[in-house]
């Protein structure tokens, strides 16, 4: 699994360190032990005018992430200490239901 997100950076705040903190809710809305945390620096393109906004394009890998009961679960991005994305994914229990085998075949002797 990957958080992946694209943020938009306003002009004023090019040229500028950021701290980013990602992290995860539980259906109850409470932090989970999920907690990344990065800088970054934005920088207008080459191609950009005076006063475009920027993007920055943010992706992390996310390895052994368990969701311990069904329900509703929110990756939250923060940049600076403002939330500016929200990501809501919903986990569901899935039955084990038992496969049939067949008759056995064993060699006749």
């Amino acid at each position: 699994m990957a958080l992946v997100a694209v943020l938009q950076s306003p002009f004023h705040t090019h040229q500028h360190d950021h701290v980013v903190h990602m992290g995860l809710l539980d259906p109850d809305d409470m932090a989970m032990a999920l907690n990344i945390e990065g800088m970054f620096r934005t920088a207008p393109s080459i191609e950009s005018k005076y006063g475009e906004p920027g993007v920055v394009p943010l992706a992390v890998p996310i390895h052994g992430l368990q969701f311990p009961i069904p329900g509703k679960y929110t990756f939250i991005v923060n940049v600076d200490g403002a939330q500016l994305a929200s990501y809501p994914i919903h986990a569901v229990q899935v039955a084990t239901i038992p496969v049939p085998q067949g008759p056995s075949s064993t060699p006749s002797e």
